[in-house]
């Protein structure tokens, strides 16, 4: 999977490694916490790239941060953080969270719903066990 460019939406490099950071950090709390968020209650939440000046394109540099925190918490050997962004409808992560962890994971998911409910129990029970805060630095 190709490294996400943040200049893709005029968003400079060390704001994108920060937003990365805030990120990630807001999702461990909701991890320890047993909650999930949708995309709206993130970006209200993250403060490091003003996202009410990029008007249309808030959502999508959210999933682009999200995908880029997905990898390197894969890559890591930590589970998807990221599953607990969802979308209001069906309350399970958008679409592209299912191949960057089928990539990485090398499991393909027949049943969305049930593959998103079990990475949410991963997420929760290792944020459980470990409650520092785990950094890809």
């Amino acid at each position: 999977m190709e490294p996400i460019d943040p200049s893709t939406y005029g968003v400079s490099n060390v704001d994108w490694e920060n937003a990365k950071e805030e990120l990630r950090k807001i999702l461990i709390k909701c991890a320890r916490k047993r909650q999930i968020k949708n995309y709206q209650q993130i970006k209200d939440e993250l403060t490091t790239i003003d996202l009410d000046a990029y008007e249309l394109l808030w959502f999508h540099i959210i999933a682009g941060l999200l995908g880029a925190v997905l990898i390197e918490e894969l890559e890591a050997g930590r589970p998807a953080l990221c599953v607990l962004v969802v979308n209001n409808e069906k309350h399970i992560p958008g679409a592209g969270f299912y191949p960057i962890v089928e990539e990485y994971l090398g499991i393909v998911a027949s049943d969305y719903d049930a593959y998103a409910f079990k990475h949410m129990k991963e997420v929760y029970t290792y944020y459980r066990k470990y409650h520092h805060s785990h950094s890809t630095r």
